[in-house]
């Protein structure tokens, strides 16, 4: 007997990130996912690392999850992450904006400026529009993901 597998409605945590993830791995990044650093104590943990292998030298980008609220403390904590682990490129994905396109743009602004890109899924089905700059200008299969 076969099970069908079924995304949730909303996905949430674990879920947002993998489907989101699915897009990059469908048009070929290696990806790294739940990334922990551990000592005496937790140093981090990072929720995607992608590295485009197709460019010299390859490129990795820190990629941070939020399905719930968000805001500039886990905007500034993805850049620190960027300075310790020395890369130089990271996008923040989240499922939700604030509440108003006034405050979206800002939060947009204010992440460019420190190097951050902020996108903000608002319709999961349009996700492959979302993230039209990273999907190297492939279309992704349904399937796929």
């Amino acid at each position: 007997m076969t099970k069908k597998v079924v995304l949730s409605d909303e996905p949430k945590g674990k879920e947002f990130e993998e489907f989101a993830t699915s897009y990059l791995q469908a048009v070929g990044y290696y990806t790294e996912r739940n990334i922990i650093e551990k000592g005496e104590t937790e140093v981090l943990e990072l929720d995607t690392i992608t590295t485009d292998y197709a460019g010299q030298p390859p490129e990795s980008t820190l990629i941070e999850f939020k399905s719930g609220d968000w805001g500039f403390p886990d905007i500034f904590k993805v850049k620190g992450w960027l300075s310790y682990l020395n890369i130089n490129k990271a996008v923040f994905i989240c499922s939700k904006g604030k509440e108003n396109a006034t405050k979206n743009e800002f939060y947009m602004k204010k992440c460019s400026e420190i190097g951050i890109d902020l996108i903000i899924i608002e319709k999961l089905e349009d996700t492959q529009l979302y993230l039209k700059d990273y999907l190297k200008e492939k279309e992704v299969e349904t399937i796929d993901i």
